[in-house]
């Protein structure tokens, strides 16, 4: 193949995520406070984290792990860049998705 690689070349959360500065995303999920309250909200158990690890859960790939962090900072109006939400999305798909 000629010209830059394409997500099916390296996996779809790899190119997705390529660059993502991780310490950055780590930051921004504690200042957002991401893994609180709000995400308690939506589990049965009350644990905010068992939301990214239940059975059912929505996010079924990188992409929609991507997109599901845009509407979460949209909705908590946090005012951050596109590339953020990459951060975000990248850490938690490096604890908890592991999407290839």
């Amino acid at each position: 193949m000629v010209g830059p690689a394409c997500a099916a070349d390296q996996g779809e959360a790899a190119y997705l995520f390529k660059g993502a500065n991780i310490a950055a995303g780590r930051a921004l999920l504690a200042e957002n406070k991401c893994n609180g309250s709000c995400h308690q909200s939506y589990t049965d158990d009350n644990d905010p984290l068992s939301l990214y690890t239940r059975a059912n859960r929505k996010v079924k790939d990188a992409k929609g792990l991507l997109a599901q962090v845009q509407r979460c900072l949209l909705r908590l109006n946090a005012g951050v860049f596109p590339e953020d939400a990459k951060d975000i999305a990248s850490v938690l798909n490096l604890d908890f998705y592991k999407f290839k």
